[in-house]
């Protein structure tokens, strides 16, 4: 099967919210699945290696093929054909999860646990995802890992886990596709049950944009305490169930990762007023001498990685940061990084809209009471408190550096929380 020039391609990945490499040089493609799906449309399966500055590295394509236009993002026209996303739109999206299904390469294996098989004819996409696609139907939700790294995939240990534990708070497992190559195992996808609800960010903008008006809150604050229970629960089942162990002076460690992700920040000249005592912080951590308990954790949870419908709380996405190396998402951590990370969602979600600073501190600060109080419920004893504010002021700084590169418009929001954790 012929595929799109390589200038074209590589022009084309670069300009993909998905593919997160930039600046690439080149690209060379290995073929593992190719085949027509009906009249005058076929599709192919592609490990891509973007090669650039950063070195290698591998991201999945399905490439479609069709005859004509239509309501499609255009690729490249070649040979009287028309080039497109295959993962971006339903129909033909529906058609290459199949080919991964089925196995149609001798070194694809696919795992289902699933009492009932997957449809995929009434399947829906998601635009929002970024390194992965998610597809959805009435039954299950399929994620797609673009970005490749060999070895178990987080979200497929840690669901495994979680669905053998019982977790209440968690989609559960059903699946998922392997492919063997020559470089290792990839995992390419992973299915969940469908978990009905909306996702945890918006019903907290929601609520904070109510407070802010004078207006009874629908959900929160008691949500923020009940939320705090599930991801209590969860940490409960991971460290049961994958292990858990004291590490003797956490702190030195710690200090030495925080301060070299400090040092990968600290040319952004807005966070230049706040350097000296940042690095303080975390040097202080160093003279913790106490032992701390580490486990496998979610490892990127925000408000936007957990869903609220009738049965409560429920966590997703537990693949860790994707831009990260895998044996760092998969390395145990302590469990105070999430809750750094639903803390810092709050603050986005409360000063999210424009408005009164000190209405936007007040929401923020009764919710993360709530969240902790029920989280404590749960985990008595796993909150070092002067631990927690260096991993909340270690978010607040990578996502001044975020919003630097993606959102500029948004990076009054946690250079707003720096300042403060600095006390400026």
């Amino acid at each position: 099967m012929k595929r799109p020039p390589d200038g074209e391609l590589r022009r084309w990945l670069g300009t993909q919210r998905w593919f997160g490499a930039r600046d690439v040089d080149q690209i060379t493609i290995d073929e593992f699945a190719a085949a027509p799906v009906e009249e005058g449309l076929e599709i192919a399966w592609w490990i891509v290696t973007a090669h650039g500055a950063h070195g290698p590295s591998d991201w999945l394509l399905a490439m479609a093929r069709c005859q004509g236009a239509g309501p499609i993002e255009e690729v490249i026209r070649a040979d009287g054909h028309l080039w497109f996303d295959a993962l971006a739109h339903p129909v033909t999206a529906a058609h290459a999860v199949a080919m991964l299904g089925t196995g149609r390469h001798a070194s694809l294996t696919s795992t289902w646990q699933d009492d009932e098989p997957l449809q995929l004819d009434d399947v829906g996409t998601q635009p929002r995802d970024q390194s992965n696609t998610t597809l959805t139907t009435s039954r299950h939700v399929l994620k797609v890992f673009r970005r490749l790294h060999p070895g178990r995939n987080p979200e497929i240990d840690i669901g495994a886990a979680l669905r053998a534990a019982g977790n209440a708070h968690v989609p559960a497992l059903v699946g998922w596709a392997t492919l063997r190559t020559g470089s290792g195992e990839f995992d390419l996808l992973a299915v969940h049950r469908h978990v009905s609800g909306k996702d945890g960010f918006s019903l907290a903008v929601a609520d904070a944009a109510r407070f802010a008006d004078g207006a009874a809150e629908q959900h929160f604050p008691g949500s923020a305490y009940e939320l705090g229970i599930a991801l209590g629960a969860v940490h409960a089942d991971l460290g049961t169930a994958l292990g858990e162990h004291a590490v003797p002076g956490y702190g030195a460690d710690l200090s030495r990762r925080l301060l070299a992700r400090l040092e990968a920040v600290a040319d952004l000249t807005q966070l230049t007023p706040y350097l000296d005592t940042a690095r303080t912080t975390f040097e202080d951590l160093a003279g913790a001498r106490e032992s701390m308990s580490v486990q496998r954790i979610h490892g990127d949870l925000h408000l936007g990685q957990t869903l609220f419908g009738d049965s409560g709380w429920a966590l997703v996405d537990f693949e860790g940061e994707p831009r990260r190396p895998l044996t760092e998402r998969s390395a145990p951590e302590t469990v105070m990084r999430d809750i750094a990370g639903v803390l810092r969602s709050f603050d986005y979600a409360a000063r999210w809209n424009s408005g009164s600073e000190s209405l936007a501190s007040e929401w923020a600060s009764r919710n993360c009471r709530m969240f902790l109080e029920g989280y404590h419920l749960q985990q008595p004893d796993a909150v070092h408190r002067r631990v927690l504010d260096a991993l909340v002021l270690d978010k607040a700084l990578y996502e001044v550096a975020y919003e630097a590169t993606y959102r500029p418009e948004r990076i009054r929001i946690p250079l707003a929380a720096v300042a403060a954790l600095c006390g400026r």
